[in-house]
């Protein structure tokens, strides 16, 4: 197995630029539409240039390729200043690997991680000998994808295509759909074909014998699955194929696993952040709301991009994104406190105060009345401010923990000052607490 973890994803930052563009992938009816996956005959030609196919024998396509054309991903409801996938390809490190600007394409090195513009899962697959022989395409409105690899060494090609499964609801129905299409390719013919399953996919085999005064004996395998309202077609085709060869595509498929996607892309965000990498954090958190899927409506996906956009200093913008997220729970007392705390922080305690008392009316935890005691201190009220900060220091004192202990000491300072008339809420005390 690949064994793809979220934590071998964020140590290794092994994530490379592609530029996603034009359509792809097989209509039933078998129109000039379909990009077959036996475009990876034609690949030997179109191979990397640096260094050239170690064969003479042409590879043929079997399915007519569609003229690209660029389809925009749609963006879902979201707050308006962050809609836009931005484009950035900042490397981590020297030596390490670039950032995708649309997050559809991982590679790891030894692995590929690919997924579809609302398919909640990455296909991992090994890489081995593989390299990409075009840019993704990005097709069907915005919603389907598919990409390409050739392996040299062995004269395999590789495809992989996502979309809704909107022309066949499930494995068999897909394969068998697939199979008439590719049947009206003129000028080609199969030999030895078997329409089969193998685990969860259903397969169809065959081989092309030749083209027009040329042998090629090239075997096409077809594994076809429907996970999660999603059609997925995975196509291994090898040139000079013999006896044995066909190991070849089972060993490939007992390999490729499916990750979810939101958990992996939130580890990712997660990850910078703790890095100080909040550029890249917030440009990952963008990604996984603009590619869609539940994740997308998930509150703690825009508390989370609040709190990298807080550290960057955008406190409207963090603001914005929580309110988001109380549309989409209102039930979340640690949103209402953010709000709060992130509106004190830019001197706006009016606004603040009545999300303090939403988020204590919710929960009355001490964190949430320190929010609210340094609003009441920015409002002036000090007599409420000291009631506030006294529960705090109370449920701190004693504390042990360096992070409660130092919060304690603060808190108690502060309750000094307002006891004695004082407002110990000066500008290089908020200065400080926005650079925490």
């Amino acid at each position: 197995m690949l064994k793809i973890t979220i934590a071998a994803l964020i140590l290794t930052s092994s994530l490379v630029l592609l530029v996603a563009c034009g359509p792809s992938q097989a209509d039933l009816d078998g129109t000039a539409t379909q990009v077959s996956v036996e475009k990876f005959a034609s690949q030997t030609a179109a191979a990397p240039t640096d260094t050239p196919v170690p064969t003479e024998t042409p590879i043929p396509t079997d399915t007519p390729i569609p003229t690209p054309t660029s389809t925009p991903t749609p963006s879902p409801t979201i707050p308006p200043t962050y809609t836009a996938v931005p484009e950035v390809s900042e490397i981590l490190e020297p030596g390490g690997y670039a950032l995708s600007s649309d997050y559809y394409l991982f590679d790891l090195g030894e692995t590929v991680l690919l997924t579809g513009p609302y398919f909640p899962f990455y296909i991992g697959f090994p890489k081995e000998g593989f390299e990409m022989t075009e840019d993704l395409d990005i097709y069907n409105e915005g919603k389907s994808i598919g990409g390409m690899w050739f392996d040299e060494s062995q004269l395999v090609g590789l495809s992989i295509f996502i979309e809704p499964a909107e022309k066949c609801q499930d494995a068999v129905s897909c394969r068998d759909g697939l199979w008439a299409s590719v049947q009206d390719i003129p000028d080609v013919e199969y030999e030895d074909v078997v329409l089969s399953e193998y685990g969860n996919y259903a397969t169809v085999e065959r081989t092309i014998p030749q083209m027009p005064g040329t042998e090629i004996n090239q075997r096409n395998f077809n594994a076809e699955l429907v996970k999660e309202d999603h059609w997925i077609d995975i196509h291994l085709s090898k040139a000079g194929f013999e006896s044995g060869d066909e190991k070849i595509f089972t060993d490939f498929l007992d390999q490729v696993e499916y990750v979810e996607r939101s958990p992996l892309l939130m580890g990712v965000a997660e990850g910078l952040y703790n890095e100080g990498a909040y550029e890249l954090s917030l440009q990952t958190y963008n990604n996984v709301i603009a590619m869609g899927g539940p994740v997308a409506e998930m509150p703690i996906t825009y508390k989370l991009r609040a709190q990298v956009l807080a550290q960057m200093g955008d406190y409207e913008a963090a603001i914005d994104d929580l309110l988001y997220g109380s549309e989409l729970d209102d039930s979340d007392s640690t949103i209402y406190n953010q709000v709060c705390w992130n509106y004190g922080l830019i001197e706006k305690p009016d606004l603040a105060l009545p999300y303090c008392d939403k988020a204590i009316e919710i929960d009355p935890n001490p964190r949430y009345l320190d929010s609210r005691g340094l609003i009441y201190t920015l409002l002036g009220d000090y007599d409420a401010a000291i009631a506030d900060f006294r529960v705090v220091v109370d449920e701190l004192e004693g504390s042990t923990d360096p992070h409660l202990k130092e919060l304690y000491n603060s808190r108690k300072v502060w309750l000094e000052a307002l006891e004695s008339g004082e407002n110990p809420i000066t500008q290089e005390v908020l200065a400080e607490l926005r650079s925490e």
